[in-house]
């Protein structure tokens, strides 16, 4: 990220990896600030999967459901840029960002109907990691709303989507998953 050779394109891609890292390490400060600056590379270069990619991040990490309305600005950006990008796995991406948000505001519903859009969508364009997501974030959700079995056959199915995408940490969330249905 260092390196002034990098063009703002390849910036925003490196920013946005190590941001992911910096979250899955705990760092979420350091994580918010990447994905800003991911976001600013993005947008000199008019890279619109990266713009979306970048938005839907940084608004999943920084929206509080008791201000989820504040968002709405952010949210609607995040749209517009998926919608004009025209790729099917980053829109999934961004429904599946949506449905995680408004299940955390309590809106279930609304949250199914964006995990189901994202599903759609990756019928169109496949990727076995998004669709393993798809399953432990609808999973999570039907959880906490009692709906037990049929958690269980979607996290059971997450792993076996992840396992065979060769995505190991989605096995493991899938695994701490089933393991607290079974706890229930």
């Amino acid at each position: 990220l260092r390196s002034p050779s990098l063009s703002d394109t390849q910036a925003a891609r490196c920013a946005l990896v190590l941001a992911g890292q910096y979250c899955d390490d705990g760092r979420l400060d350091d994580a918010v600030t990447l994905y800003k600056r991911a976001l600013v590379h993005a947008q000199r270069a008019g890279v619109l999967t990266e713009i979306c990619l970048a938005n839907a991040q940084l608004l999943e990490r920084t929206c509080d459901y008791r201000a989820f309305d504040a968002s709405l600005p952010q949210a609607t950006q995040t749209r517009r840029a998926a919608v004009r990008c025209g790729d099917p796995q980053v829109a999934a991406t961004v429904h599946l960002t949506f449905g995680r948000l408004e299940g955390r505001a309590g809106r279930f519903q609304t949250a199914r109907r964006h995990f189901g859009i994202a599903r759609e969508l990756l019928l169109q364009s496949p990727n076995l990691m998004l669709s393993a997501t798809a399953d432990c974030d609808e999973g999570s959700l039907l959880s906490l709303s009692g709906d037990v079995d049929r958690a269980f056959r979607l996290f059971t199915r997450a792993a076996a989507t992840a396992d065979e995408s060769g995505w190991s940490r989605g096995v493991v969330v899938a695994a701490i998953n089933l393991a607290n249905i079974f706890v229930v």
